[in-house]
C-alpha cells in the first residue's frame, strides 16, 4: 500500500496548516491499493493537528483505495484533531471513502485510546464508496475493545453519498462503525 497527499505521511505530534489544494485531479487505474487524502495520505500517532486546509473543485478516483477529502488514512493509536478544514465541489470516489477522513482502522495497543476529533469542517460535492462511505468519514473501527473514539463537532456536510455496493453503508456523517463510540 501506497500513501498520496500534498504529504503522504505524517508522524507524532505533526501540524499541518493552511494548506489549499485547488484544481488536482488524482486518478489511477492500478490495481495497487493507495491511501489518498487530499492533504495527508496517512496520519500517525499521538498529537497531530490538521487545521484551516481546504481542497476545492477536485477529483481523487482510485476505486479499489481509501479516499478521503483530507486524509486516506489514519494509524495504529493515535490522537488527532481535524478542524476547520473545507471540501467543496469535490468529488472522491474510492472503496472506502469519506469527505474529512476515509478510514482510521487501528490496533490499539494495550491501555491506549485512540481519539480523533473532526470540529468545524464543510464538505460539499460527491462521496461515493464501494464498500463504505461518509460524509464525514468512511469507516472507523479497531480490532480489539480498548478505548477508541470518533468525535464530530459543528461539522456540515452538502455532498451526496452513495455505495455502489448493496452489503455496504453510506451515511450523511459516518459510514460504518466498528467497536467505537
Amino acid at each position: 500500500i501506497a500513501d498520496y497527499g500534498v504529504l503522504a505521511c505524517t508522524n507524532e505530534a505533526a501540524t499541518v496548516s493552511r494548506v489549499i489544494v485547488t484544481g488536482a485531479n488524482i486518478t489511477s487505474t492500478q490495481s495497487v491499493r493507495f491511501r489518498i487524502g487530499g492533504i495527508v495520505g496517512r496520519m500517525t500517532g499521538i498529537g497531530g493537528v490538521i487545521e484551516d486546509c481546504q481542497v476545492i473543485d477536485s477529483i481523487i478516483n482510485k476505486n479499489n483505495s481509501y479516499v478521503g477529502g483530507i486524509v486516506g488514512y489514519s494509524d495504529t493509536d493515535v490522537d488527532y484533531v481535524i478542524r476547520r478544514c473545507t471540501v467543496a465541489n469535490t468529488t472522491l470516489t474510492g472503496k472506502w471513502t469519506g469527505g474529512i477522513l476515509a478510514q482510521s482502522e487501528n490496533t490499539i495497543s494495550s491501555g491506549a485510546t485512540c481519539v480523533i476529533s473532526i470540529e468545524d469542517c464543510f464538505v460539499g460535492g460527491e462521496i461515493t464508496g464501494g464498500t463504505y462511505a461518509g460524509g464525514m468519514v468512511g469507516f472507523t473501527g479497531h480490532s480489539n475493545d480498548n478505548e477508541s473514539n470518533l468525535s464530530i463537532v459543528r461539522c456540515r456536510n452538502e455532498a451526496s453519498v452513495r455505495t455502489t455496493s448493496s452489503s455496504s453503508g453510506a451515511g450523511g456523517l459516518v459510514g460504518y462503525i466498528y467497536r467505537g463510540k
